[in-house]
């Protein structure tokens, strides 16, 4: 497995379920995971950029406030924060009817710091799971994946070099799911 840096995406996305798990009175999904997944390191880098984009008075009332209410209150407004939730609740569902239908395996393009299978573990080890994670980035010194592979068996993460590989005709061909290489 190739080690990889995960997008600021990612992290902003895992972040996101994580605080929507915190802080909604009604969460759509439990997300404890999220927060779990991505480093304080990488928190503190987001503050920061966070923090810059202020102006000096708006800068300097943020900084007498908790430091991860930073993070939170921008992640809450941002734009992307209510599809984050929603795509990720109407995916699982969707995936419960398929498997309810007699589907035993699924593809997840884009996996970045997913956490089903850590969160959802007795649903996911009925499931044959491929994760693509399509890498442009510097190298990571901890992976997510890593975590999900080393606890479920039947769990496959392929870290793609470039989003122009031929993921179909991969995966038409790789054993584990039903192909010939």
């Amino acid at each position: 497995m190739i080690e990889s840096s995960p997008s600021r995406t990612a992290l902003a996305t895992s972040l996101m379920r994580a605080l929507h798990a915190r802080r909604d009175p009604s969460p759509l999904l439990d997300d404890s995971w999220g927060d779990r997944l991505v480093p304080q390191s990488e928190r503190d880098k987001f503050s920061q950029r966070i923090l810059a984009r202020m102006d000096s008075d708006a800068r300097a009332a943020a900084v007498l406030r908790a430091p991860d209410s930073i993070l939170d209150d921008f992640l809450l407004t941002n734009v992307a924060y209510p599809g984050v939730v929603i795509r990720s609740r109407y995916t699982e569902d969707a995936l419960r009817q398929a498997v309810n239908r007699g589907t035993r395996q699924y593809v997840l393009i884009g996996a970045g710091l997913d956490s089903f299978a850590l969160r959802r573990p007795t649903f996911s080890e009925t499931l044959k799971s491929l994760k693509l994670t399509i890498r442009r980035r510097r190298p990571l010194r901890f992976s997510a994946s890593k975590i999900a592979a080393s606890r479920f068996r039947r769990l496959y993460i392929i870290f793609l070099l470039t989003s122009r590989t031929k993921i179909l005709r991969m995966l038409w061909r790789d054993r584990r799911f039903g192909g010939t290489s």
